[in-house]
């Protein structure tokens, strides 16, 4: 299962560990420090940081949808998937 990004960009559900709400400084310090590390990828075609999903892997990806709507559309495919699977 993938969670949807925005403009056509998916992750692997599996491999999410987080998903920040983008603007505290903590938040800009977490983007700051991927860029450097080279593991930041910009998902937002321009159109403004609204939220950040970390992966397991390390990876910081940047958002356009609000945290709370990908934080809800993990939620919804978690539960599909128990239900599917029990």
């Amino acid at each position: 299962m993938f969670l949807n990004l925005g403009f056509y960009n998916l992750v692997a559900l599996d491999r999410v560990t987080a998903i920040i709400k983008y603007g505290s400084n903590p938040s800009k310090n977490l983007r700051n420090n991927a860029i450097d590390q080279g593991k930041f990828i910009d998902v937002t075609e321009n159109r403004g940081i609204s939220a950040l999903v970390v992966t397991n892997d390390g990876f910081v990806i940047a958002s356009s949808v609000t945290s709370k709507v990908l934080g809800i559309e993990r939620i919804n495919k978690l539960e599909e998937y128990t239900k599917r699977n029990i």
